[in-house]
């Protein structure tokens, strides 16, 4: 179990990409395009890419390969993990003081 208090001064981090908009940020995204595209926003195309196509792009599950990091049930850890955040680009700020400063 992570509790936050392994995690140390000169630990790295690794960030896990992704390419779509992850639940959480669906809402929010459908409003801004909607703000600055329209009613009919996910019919216009942006670089040539349609914004309807690009706004449900599937979401990318990283479990399997945290689970694969931390040697899962039975295995041998890939790497020595202190700590594991989801940091959306809106809840950076608070997030990332969360993640490091752990509460007693």
């Amino acid at each position: 179990m992570f509790t936050g208090f392994e995690i140390k001064p000169g630990d790295a981090l690794v960030g896990l990409q992704e390419e779509g908009f992850r639940s959480n940020g669906l809402s929010l995204a459908r409003r801004i395009l909607r703000q600055n595209f329209g009613e009919e926003w996910h019919t216009q195309a942006v670089n040539e890419k349609n914004l309807g196509a690009l706004v449900l792009k599937p979401s990318r599950i990283y479990t399997r390969a945290i689970v694969d990091m931390i040697g899962g049930v039975e295995g041998k850890p890939q790497a020595k993990v202190h700590g594991v955040a989801h940091i959306t680009a809106e809840e950076y700020r608070a997030s990332w003081a969360e993640f490091s400063n752990p509460r007693n």
